[in-house]
């Protein structure tokens, strides 16, 4: 079961990544749920240990950028508290 779910959640990190090559967001022009869900993704896998792949730049670089977002930040922080 473990090895199905590290197996799927690499599906996960090569979809996202492609799709994050010529977006800003997953869907449309504005930040929506979809992405919060796709940081929730990432950061629960980080949680385990499992990391965003080197080959994934584009998720990589949007999930850095959305790490930086006042918002999120401030989220960030009041969740470690």
């Amino acid at each position: 079961m473990v090895g199905r779910g590290r197996a799927n959640l690499d599906v996960f990190f090569d979809k996202f990544c492609a799709r994050r090559a010529d977006r800003q967001f997953n869907v449309g022009p504005h930040y929506t749920v979809a992405d919060i869900f796709t940081l929730c993704v990432v950061d629960f896998a980080a949680f385990v240990d499992i990391f965003i792949p080197e080959r994934c730049t584009n998720l990589k670089r949007r999930h850095a950028d959305i790490q930086t977002q006042p918002r999120t930040a401030a989220s960030l922080l009041r969740s470690e508290a």
